[in-house]
């Protein structure tokens, strides 16, 4: 749906949904496929939609694991939010169906790994952590979890994007721009 509001800059959000929340043995296979998707600044979004193409001012992926979704957040101008949806959509069909390079792996790899690595730096980031994987119903380790990301693989991250349909697609735009 659309909202038209005078801003000055719009905001794309697109919602993807799986029918159900990865499985926690299945979650570092997700955690991978949204990053390289857009989880970093090697991402498919941030270079391809952002850098090369100019469509928006950020544009990024999350997943929210207990429900399975896969959430695309993006700012853009009013003009080019049915391009930036277009590309989008098409980044994302491109790592379901075709190459997955070695070196996009690697890094996206070692940005997760990073990140992981620094859940032990704060109480906060121990309390958060483990929170969610009894909430989740495992009880992994940052560690066990960077074993399993460096597990995962190019057929990994295609089968789970392969398991995401749009759900709900959100423009704020202005009312001359109605029809993204």
């Amino acid at each position: 749906f659309e909202e038209p509001m005078d801003t000055a800059q719009g905001k794309l959000c697109l919602l993807f949904t799986a029918g159900q929340p990865q499985r926690p043995e299945k979650l570092s296979a997700a955690r991978v496929a949204v990053a390289l998707l857009g989880g970093t600044a090697t991402s498919r979004l941030f270079v391809n939609v952002r850098e090369k193409r100019s469509l928006c001012y950020y544009c990024a992926a999350s997943y929210a694991s207990m429900a399975g979704l896969l959430c695309i957040d993006s700012g853009v101008e009013h003009q080019n939010a049915k391009a930036a949806k277009q590309a989008i959509l098409e980044e994302l069909d491109a790592l379901k169906e075709g190459p997955i390079t070695a070196k996009e792996l690697a890094d996206t790899k070692r940005s997760l790994k990073n990140q992981l690595g620094a859940v032990g730096d704060t109480l906060q980031g121990m309390e958060n952590w483990y929170f969610g994987e009894i909430m989740r119903g495992s009880l992994f380790t940052p560690q066990q979890v960077m074993e399993q990301v460096d597990a995962v693989t190019e057929e990994d991250v295609r089968n789970v994007l392969r398991m995401f349909t749009l759900s709900v697609s959100y423009t704020l735009t202005k009312g001359e721009n109605a029809h993204v």
